[in-house]
């Protein structure tokens, strides 16, 4: 943008001084004088309405040349509010909002000049800034006077254009949206529908954690990223213990909200990375990816045996339950996803064999009936 010169706004009378300012160098430019007073009405009425701290700044006042043409630019310091924003469609060719890191931070409004011959040349902007520092305030509201009344009625003109424009507009907006109504309602009920099939599809019920179907496509995704990263994948196997005795002295309502809690225990302090899954009745999952050694893992089965292992509460009924804990690293004991879930359910069964709620790893069974422990396999 050439800038040619900057005008106050913080005073009343400023913003009558912008619109005749305007109107005089539309009118040295080429504009017909019907245009010119149109641009210097418009002008001065926007700068009227911007609030307080907008009115500190100064408005600018230039040209700028877009698409081979040159257009006389005013760029305001403030972003323009809905009325303002109509009134300056009615007599600008663009407008533009003007954005920074933290928003919108004014308004450039540009009205392409009719002579295609005109350029705003430096001898051009010297004799304006010249012309424009010999009129006093008082000289400007003398003559804005004299053509108060037109102005004013263009004003109610252009208002009234507007107030047409934006009822249009309405009636137009309004007649889309009940076109549109009846097909918004059917994709709503339809994503609705396709929310509800994927969380049966890849969710329990009961729980709300991934059924086997996500269960198996997480263990995959892992293990593939595993095999890019070079990083081990531990897979636990849980089963509740004695969970049917929750079921044959409370009924299945009380073991459906053991369950519940038992989910919530398990997902308790859980990486976003990791996975717990419900695989059906008491059995769960849980995967977990980029571990670092053996260790870690033990230490987050013991907190899982520790918090299953606290009293659960149904009804004023307490239950008391362990959970038996079966786990198998990938690549370490087995290089399949079939061979490792294989795995960690031997290792859940060794787990069950000796006594419950306590936690096996694969790699320690001993040989008899084993593998040999360390050495992937196939299970």
């Amino acid at each position: 943008m050439i800038e040619l010169l900057q005008l106050p706004l913080e005073r009343d009378t400023d913003c009558v001084t912008v619109g005749k300012r305007i109107h005089r160098l539309a009118q040295d430019v080429g504009f017909t004088d019907a245009v010119a007073t149109r641009l210097g009405l418009a002008t001065c009425e926007i700068a009227a309405r911007l609030d307080a701290d907008a009115r500190r700044s100064s408005l600018n006042v230039g040209f700028q040349a877009a698409d081979a043409a040159c257009y006389l630019a005013i760029m305001f310091p403030a972003p323009l509010q809905q009325t303002e924003r109509e009134l300056a469609d009615l007599v600008f060719d663009r407008i533009t909002d003007l954005t920074s890191g933290e928003g919108v931070h004014g308004c450039l409004l540009l009205k392409k000049v009719s002579d295609r011959g005109f350029i705003p040349t430096e001898s051009f902007l010297e004799r304006q800034r010249e012309q424009i520092s010999e009129l006093s305030r008082t000289e400007l509201l003398s003559e804005l006077n004299t053509v108060n009344e037109k102005l004013q009625a263009m004003l109610v003109e252009l208002r009234t254009q507007a107030e047409e424009d934006r009822r249009r507009e309405q009636a137009a907006a309004e007649r889309e949206r009940h076109k549109n109504r009846e097909l918004s309602n059917a994709y709503a009920e339809l994503n609705v529908l396709r929310e509800r099939d994927r969380r049966l599809a890849n969710f329990d019920i009961l729980t709300g954690l991934p059924s086997r179907v996500l269960f198996n496509d997480r263990l995959s995704q892992a293990l593939a990223n595993s095999k890019r990263g070079s990083s081990l994948v531990a897979l636990c196997f849980m089963d509740l213990d004695h969970f049917k005795e929750v079921n044959d002295t409370a009924g299945h309502a009380a073991g459906d909200s053991v369950l519940a809690m038992a989910a919530d225990r398990l997902r308790d302090g859980r990486r976003s990375s990791d996975t717990v899954a419900r695989l059906g009745g008491d059995e769960f999952t849980l995967i977990l990816p980029n571990v670092s050694d053996v260790a870690s893992v033990r230490q987050i089965a013991r907190a899982i045996i520790a918090s299953i292992g606290q009293p659960f509460i149904v009804d004023g009924a307490r239950f008391e339950l362990g959970v038996s804990i079966g786990v198998a690293f990938f690549p370490n004991d087995a290089v399949s996803m079939d061979d490792l879930i294989r795995c960690a359910d031997k290792a859940l069964y060794a787990v069950k064999a000796s006594g419950r709620n306590n936690v096996c790893f694969y790699s320690e069974l001993n040989e008899k009936g084993h593998a040999e422990a360390g050495s992937p396999v196939s299970c």
